[in-house]
């Protein structure tokens, strides 16, 4: 695959597959990467990640060594009964990333 495509294929990730949408992307490209990815470690986009293939809210998943650092060999869940302020989740009908459905 040819960088380009592969450019287009995590911008269209990012952006969603609207035209319009895209073309919105990357007039605010050069104002998006002013900022980014300056919050965003690869660790936690690693976790981001490990939560979509398990479908679980867990913990970071270190392997082989959860025993030693959780006790446990699997991480254990977050608790969020213990979340006392309100979360919005915001999502659009192209976002690839995130969708309404609720369970």
């Amino acid at each position: 695959m040819k960088i380009d495509k592969l450019c287009e294929q995590v911008m269209f990730l990012l952006a969603g597959h609207d035209p319009v949408e895209m073309y919105i992307f990357q007039t605010e490209l050069p104002v998006i990467l002013a900022h980014a990815p300056s919050t965003v470690s690869t660790h936690t986009g690693f976790h981001y990640f490990q939560h979509i293939k398990s479908g679980e809210f867990r913990r970071y998943d270190y392997g082989t060594d959860n025993m030693k650092i959780y006790g446990t060999s699997s991480p254990p869940e977050y608790n969020l009964s213990n979340v006392q302020v309100p979360i919005g989740i915001f999502w659009a009908p192209n976002d690839a990333l995130c969708t309404p459905v609720v369970n």
